[in-house]
């Protein structure tokens, strides 16, 4: 095409048919492939910047608490609670198989040994 010709190219003119009714190249918002809007405005570039670096900073938070939680050797350590065992001998057979890794509810100060039924597997 020669420079000032207002004639458009015939990639331009299938370009522009491919485009629906109502849109120009360049709005604030576009369609992606589940038909869903997604903006590229600076509102829409700050959410998605900040919900990348709260994703980081999760991950970052779970990396450092499993490596904080696996460098602790204090066999009182317990997660939200409970603690983990894996059973060893085939004693508990056949409720539990040997090398199934089993969660125990740690019972505090104020918790009575009356909250135990008969039945309940205790360590």
């Amino acid at each position: 095409m020669r420079k000032g010709d207002d004639r458009i190219s015939e990639k331009q003119a299938e370009t522009n048919l491919a485009e629906p009714a109502g849109t120009a190249s360049g709005t604030a918002s576009e369609t992606n492939d589940a038909g869903l809007e997604t903006g590229t405005g600076i509102g829409w570039r700050i959410v998605s910047v900040l919900r990348t670096v709260f994703v980081y900073l999760l991950a970052i938070g779970i990396i450092v608490g499993a490596v904080l939680f696996a460098a602790d050797h204090s066999p009182q350590k317990s997660l939200f609670g409970y603690r983990y065992y894996t059973v060893l001998p085939p004693s508990m057979t056949p409720t539990y198989e040997t090398g199934d890794m089993v969660f125990v509810k740690v019972l505090s100060a104020e918790e009575k040994a009356e909250d135990i039924a008969p039945g309940d597997v205790i360590t």
